[in-house]
C-alpha cells in the first residue's frame, strides 16, 4: 500500500509543462490584463466640458521617458491637451498650467539607487505648485499609493503600474462632455 500511495503522488506531482509563449500573451489574457487594471481604478468616470483648458503633466521621478501610452491614450479622448514633463533632468514649472483642468500622472518606482522612497522634493514641488495654480486637479498616480497621500489635489486616483494596461485604463476614464 505504501509504494501504491508513492506511485500516485507521482503521478500527480509532474512539474507543469512550459507555457507557449503564444499562450501567454494571447489576445483574451491582455483583455483579462486590461479589465483587471480599468478595475484596479474603480472604473471611475471623469466628464470634461468641451472647451475646458486641460494641461497633461506627467512626473517622471525615474528618468524613463515614462506616460508614453497614458498621454496617447489621454490624447485620443480629449482634444486640445497642452502636454507638461518634468523628470529629475527638466524641472520646469509650466506657467502655462494656471487655471487649467490639469491632469497630473506620477511615476515613481521603488529602488535602491535613488536613495529615497518616493519622488525627489524638486518634482513634488513642482506638482504641488501645478495643483495650486490649476483651475479643477486630477493626479492619478502609476506609483505607490503613499507617495501621494498628502497631496492636496481635488481627485487622486491610485493606477499602481505603470504598465502599459494600466496607463491606458487611466486614460480611458477622461471623456468630453458638450453642454
Amino acid at each position: 500500500s505504501y509504494m501504491r500511495v508513492l506511485q500516485v503522488k507521482k503521478k500527480f506531482n509532474k512539474p507543469p509543462s512550459s507555457q507557449n509563449i503564444r499562450t501567454v500573451g494571447s489576445r483574451d489574457n491582455c483583455k483579462t490584463a486590461h479589465e483587471l487594471a480599468k478595475r484596479s481604478i474603480n472604473d471611475i468616470k471623469v466628464k470634461i466640458l468641451t472647451g475646458e483648458k486641460i494641461s497633461l503633466l506627467v512626473i517622471d521621478d525615474d528618468d524613463k521617458m515614462s506616460g508614453k501610452k497614458f498621454i496617447k491614450t489621454v490624447k485620443g479622448r480629449l482634444k486640445n491637451v497642452s502636454c507638461f514633463y518634468a523628470n529629475n533632468k527638466n524641472k520646469q514649472l509650466s506657467t502655462s498650467i494656471k487655471d487649467t483642468i490639469l491632469i497630473a500622472a506620477v511615476f515613481s518606482s521603488v529602488a535602491a539607487w535613488k536613495g529615497r522612497s518616493g519622488i525627489s522634493a524638486e518634482l513634488m514641488d513642482i506638482l504641488n505648485k501645478s495643483v495650486k495654480a490649476s483651475k479643477y486637479s486630477i493626479v492619478i498616480g502609476f506609483c505607490s499609493p503613499y507617495i501621494l497621500e498628502n497631496l492636496e489635489a481635488e481627485t487622486v486616483i491610485n493606477a499602481y503600474s505603470d504598465t502599459d494596461v494600466s496607463q491606458e485604463a487611466a486614460g480611458e476614464i477622461f471623456s468630453k462632455l458638450s453642454l
